[in-house]
């Protein structure tokens, strides 16, 4: 079983076994029929109460359709999105690190789409992707090559995304509207129904 420090961010804290954290229960992954509705999620899934991995939903276009590009051209609502830049490969936040050790990000708002550029690889900083980005949705040409905010190699996590991200609980469809028409993320409830 992995240490608290090992389930997040790539390794966690530099100190090993310094986590004050339970250790992390594993996660039910349940394979849902295609025509799995509202009701037999309430009885599989729901009525357990207990984080789960869904498979075999029909989720939508989301599944397979969304590229770096695509994500980076999505109408967000929010202007900007809170990011912890982190020189390192792992993000040691409070409760992964000792005590009055110094965290090893600093923060950052940017634009969405900047986010999406930096964490694809094609911002500049390393984060991840082969900095092509073209997933096959028409372009895939982000721009000039973003320069490092802190070095290069550095890592982003997106922290919020939000007007008031310390009081507002995210809000997929009102932050990403043209996004949240693309996904069926679960099946309705019969009294949501049309």
């Amino acid at each position: 079983r992995p240490r608290a420090q090992e389930r997040s961010f790539g390794g966690g804290a530099a100190v090993r076994g310094s986590s004050m954290l339970p250790p992390a229960a594993a996660v039910q992954r349940v394979e849902a029929a295609g025509d799995a509705d509202y009701e037999w999620l309430q009885r599989q899934v729901f009525s357990g109460r207990r984080p789960a991995v869904l498979s075999g939903l029909p989720l939508g276009e989301c599944v397979g359709g969304w590229s770096a590009d695509r994500l980076a051209r999505a109408h967000c609502a929010s202007p900007s999105v809170s990011v912890h830049v982190c020189a390192s490969s792992t993000v040691d936040l409070a409760g992964h690190r000792p005590a009055n050790t110094p965290r090893n990000f600093v923060f950052r708002s940017m634009p969405f789409a900047e986010a999406v550029r930096r964490c694809s690889g094609s911002g500049g900083g390393g984060g991840g992707g082969d900095g092509g980005g073209d997933g096959g949705d028409g372009g895939g040409d982000f721009g000039p090559i973003l320069e490092p905010l802190l070095n290069a190699g550095e890592r982003y996590y997106l922290r919020s995304v939000g007007g008031d991200t310390r009081k507002e609980a995210a809000d997929f469809p009102r932050t990403f509207p043209d996004l949240a028409r693309e996904c069926n993320l679960l099946p309705p409830r019969p009294d949501k129904e049309g």
